[in-house]
């Protein structure tokens, strides 16, 4: 079957091969998504599509100028038909999907973000997640590839008013006028990608400079090629230049910045070649494959997201050996459903005439725009409808917020705001003295909801001095300076300040500070995180980035660390960590929860065996210290990893003990508090 071809325009000559490039543009950024090693730079196929829209509709709206038959009414008319009943469609499938599969955090970030996306806003919304489009979490989100919607709708939205002020009131110099946009925002892009790169990567402004390139070709700004020789060779160093790009870019590349002129350069050097020459590359592009994958491009650009989005989300807990049949199969839905979207929503409304009577496609578009913006707010505002799912699922859908959630106001304070008042106090509120102190970091935060119950039933009261991946060891620190330390020293002059004070628990994820890394579960195996690492150092470090000096860093600083409070008179409790998952528990449960009667991957939790073989560089540095200065050692790992069976990730009531794949849920807490008695014995000792 022929496709029909609505993008026609009747002001302009149908270029075949722009479809062409539009074909590699989206299949790049397909293929990147896929995740296929060798594709790693996909992404720059949103920057052709760039100066591809800024071709486009420069020659359209200018030719129309020219012939005094542009108006705007028409202009959004097109716009309207082209983009927004696919997206529409789209947004609908995901929200049914969701409900279906999407646990409630996930399912109420879809509606917030689709509230943005339905009105070509999602670029902003999206600008603000840390690490922005390149961030390991961005599977969870089906809607984050809008953002280029979002991009082109804006610049939809101001340019065809810039070129007819152009025309009407600046002498029709169309050229430099466009330039001048050009250079201001590429000098805006090449700051940004500085100071703000999600900014830069997510923002309009810094992107008009790759619809002005294509822009550019239209306004003829470039010299008339007489020779297809030299046609040709343009057209094959443009193909060199994007696939230079989609090869050799990586996550890591500062991006857009002066990245992204090797990909606009390439397209416009394609366009500009094509424009005036007969080539192998234009005949190549404009054959039949390339064209039909171009006219579903746009469809493609929408479906192909959210269904390798579904296809990721669940990938951790389905079969190991499917995964690459899983993946084929959803890019062969990727493509059934754009053809579907392509031939029976694209089309028939592109090819309808509005013109007679617009009210007859806008009415219906802003109505549906409401209700999709509307049911948005509502999944937003009632949390992602957790009752969809049974109890017995919510008991661990819940386990992420099963924690203080005041610790932001703590847990990251600079050296300067370190004050008693603005940590927790722990225990019986009313007790007369503080007597104990827990020390560390998250690990020791989301430990101390159990020590401080058990205070509380004793009577006394202590102090928890917690802050985000700092190791409670004095003058050891990790990063680029020594902020850590610094925070630890005003932490010892408060309790000196507080001479009650008798114990102190020394609480710590003390696995990734001796092993310098982070640890997972994968293929079957718990193994060293290699994405989440630090190194250790001190005083004594020659450098600051050498892993592998990591124990003997945290050996001298717990015999440091010992000595201070030996002198002080303070008895030291060291807690040694509760067993690391390596996978995220309540997240984890919860899929094989929804898709329960699905064959699913086999996941185990450690046994005490690979506990301690995780543990063994930590038990080690305290055998060492304990040669210098005593510390009593509570081992919450025996009684959660009993038998060398796999160690515990729900209590007895099905709640789970672990709110990620490391940290302990409320519940946790006062589990490992309650199961291992050397917490009583230490606090009853006071």
């Amino acid at each position: 079957m022929t496709l029909k071809n609505p993008n026609v325009s009747s002001s302009i000559k149908y270029r075949p091969d722009v479809d062409g490039l539009r074909a590699i543009a989206v299949l790049a950024v397909i293929l990147y998504h896929a995740n296929l090693i060798v594709f790693s730079g996909g992404y720059i196929g949103v920057d052709i599509f760039f100066v591809i829209s800024g071709y486009l509709i420069t020659s359209i709206t200018v030719n129309e100028l020219n012939k005094d038959k542009f108006t705007f009414i028409n202009f959004y008319i097109r716009r309207v038909k082209r983009l927004f009943p696919a997206l529409f469609t789209l947004i609908i499938a995901t929200f049914i999907f969701g409900y279906f599969y999407l646990l409630p955090d996930n399912y109420k970030t879809l509606g917030f973000s689709s509230m943005f996306t339905v009105f070509y806003l999602s670029n902003i919304y999206f600008m603000r997640l840390k690490g922005g489009y390149f961030a390991p979490d961005v599977d969870s989100l089906p809607l984050i590839h809008t953002w280029s919607l979002g991009v082109e709708e804006q610049y939809y939205l101001f340019y065809p008013a810039f070129l007819v002020i152009i025309t009407k009131w600046l002498k029709k110099r169309y050229v430099l006028w466009v330039s001048i946009a050009l250079v201001a925002s590429f000098i805006l892009n090449i700051y940004l990608v500085k100071v703000d790169p999600e900014a830069d990567f997510y923002l309009f402004f810094t992107r008009i400079w790759e619809f002005a390139f294509g822009g550019l070709v239209a306004l003829g700004a470039f010299p008339r090629l007489n020779s297809n020789i030299f046609g040709k060779i343009l057209a094959w160093i443009g193909l060199i230049f994007i696939l230079t790009a989609v090869f050799l870019y990586k996550k890591t590349t500062p991006f857009p910045g002066y990245a992204a002129l090797l990909p606009a350069i390439g397209a416009l050097l394609i366009i500009y070649a094509n424009t005036y020459s007969e080539n192998c590359l234009k005949r190549l592009l404009s054959t039949k494959s390339f064209v039909f994958v171009g006219l579903l491009s746009y469809s493609l650009y929408l479906w192909h997201w959210p269904i390798l989005s579904a296809y990721r989300y669940f990938a951790p807990v389905l079969p190991q050996n499917i995964d690459d049949l899983l993946l084929i199969a959803a890019l062969i839905l990727t493509f059934v459903l754009s053809y579907l979207s392509y031939r029976f929503i694209e089309t028939p409304i592109r090819l309808k005439d509005f013109k007679a009577n617009p009210k007859k496609l806008f009415i219906p578009i802003f109505a549906v725009m409401i209700l999709i913006a509307s049911f948005g707010y509502y999944l937003e505002y009632h949390d992602g409808l957790p009752g969809r799912y049974p109890k017995e699922l919510q008991k661990i859908i819940s386990a992420p917020t099963d924690k203080n959630l005041e610790d932001s106001k703590y847990m990251d304070l600079k050296p300067n705001e370190v004050a008693w008042d603005k940590y927790p106090t722990l225990g019986d509120q009313n007790a007369p003295h503080y007597t104990f102190v827990v020390m560390g970091d998250s690990h020791a935060d989301a430990l101390s909801p159990g020590i401080s119950l058990l205070a509380k039933q004793l009577g006394i009261k202590g102090k928890l001095l917690a802050a985000s991946g700092n190791p409670p060891l004095f003058g050891v620190n990790w990063g680029s300076d020594d902020t850590l330390s610094q925070v630890k020293a005003k932490y010892l002059e408060l309790i000196k300040a507080h001479p009650h004070i008798k114990e102190v628990f020394l609480v710590a994820r003390w696995g990734i500070y001796a092993n310098g890394y982070g640890y997972i579960y994968k293929d079957g195996q718990f193994v060293d995180n290699t994405e989440e690492s630090l190194a250790l150092w001190d005083k004594h470090s020659k450098t600051h980035d050498n892993i592998s000096n990591n124990p003997k860093v945290l050996e001298r600083g717990l015999i440091r660390t010992l000595k201070v409070f030996h002198e002080m008179n303070i008895k030291v409790y060291i807690v040694s960590d509760v067993p690391e998952i390596g996978w995220n528990v309540p997240e984890t449960l919860s899929k094989l929860y929804i898709l329960r009667g699905i064959h699913t991957r086999k996941i185990a939790a450690p046994t005490y065996s690979d506990y301690l073989k995780r543990q063994k560089p930590v038990f080690e540095a305290f055998k060492e210290a304990e040669k210098y200065y005593k510390f009593t050692l509570i081992n919450p790992a025996k009684h959660m990893c009993i038998d060398d069976k796999p160690c515990i990730v729900l209590d007895k009531e099905g709640y789970p003990l672990y709110l990620d794949t490391n940290h302990l849920t409320n519940h946790g807490a006062y589990y490992v508090v309650k199961h291992d008695p050397g917490f009583e014995e230490a606090l009853k000792t006071q």
